[in-house]
């Protein structure tokens, strides 16, 4: 018995050590893509600056070719910083919503609006690490997604729960809107039966 006892002792305390070792793993790799993008966003902060400087825009352009829409951002490329000082939150927002873009940060869900588009931006994160501050809300509370093109801030005006299958909050919306999406509850064990939601509405732009 005191043998049987001390090998499943020894086995709870390997699957301690991994699952200790995973989270490091996990908090190591977080903080060096949040390392990474913020460089990116830099650069191309940089870049949209020198497009944009009196120099570049005042150059003659009859004979330059239309210029083609935007492509959508690649999977995993950096859109912003989403800053939400009430919730302790300050994370990179990436493209897309796979499973290593949600691992280290937020997620903008493709279909959606980008920043600076009319419509309604819908941004994903996990309940349990990048959203965690959310339960912290309260309407009026501001959020401000930094990009390279400019700066964005808006107002909470609703806090929601909704069963997965109401994909209607991530629909149009008349006036720019962030909408921002986690599982509920916060606390639960396992995958959470519900979606907690919080819909912003724009107040101010800067650039």
């Amino acid at each position: 018995m005191r043998a049987a006892l001390r090998v499943l002792q020894l086995g709870l305390w390997a699957v301690a050590l991994l699952a200790a070792g995973y989270l490091s793993y996990v908090a190591l790799d977080r903080m060096i893509y949040e390392k990474q993008q913020a460089n990116r966003l830099r650069e191309l902060t940089r870049l949209a600056s020198i497009a944009t400087s009196p120099v570049v825009a005042s150059r003659p352009t009859a004979m330059a070719p239309p210029a083609a829409a935007s492509p959508p951002p690649e999977n995993g490329a950096p859109i912003g910083r989403l800053e939400i000082p009430s919730a302790g939150i300050s994370v990179i927002v990436a493209a897309g919503t796979d499973d290593l873009t949600l691992q280290r940060g937020v997620g903008h869900i493709d279909g959606t609006a980008l920043p600076g588009e009319p419509g309604n931006i819908a941004l994903a994160g996990h309940r349990d690490t990048v959203f965690r501050g959310l339960r912290k809300l309260r309407p009026a509370d501001l959020i401000f997604l930094v990009t390279p093109s400019g700066s964005f801030e808006y107002a909470v005006e609703s806090l929601q729960t909704v069963e997965p299958e109401r994909t209607d909050v991530l629909d149009a919306s008349s006036h720019p809107t962030l909408t921002l999406v986690t599982c509920y509850p916060f606390d639960f064990i396992g995958p959470a039966p519900l979606r907690f939601i919080v819909r912003a509405r724009e107040v101010g732009r800067f650039h």
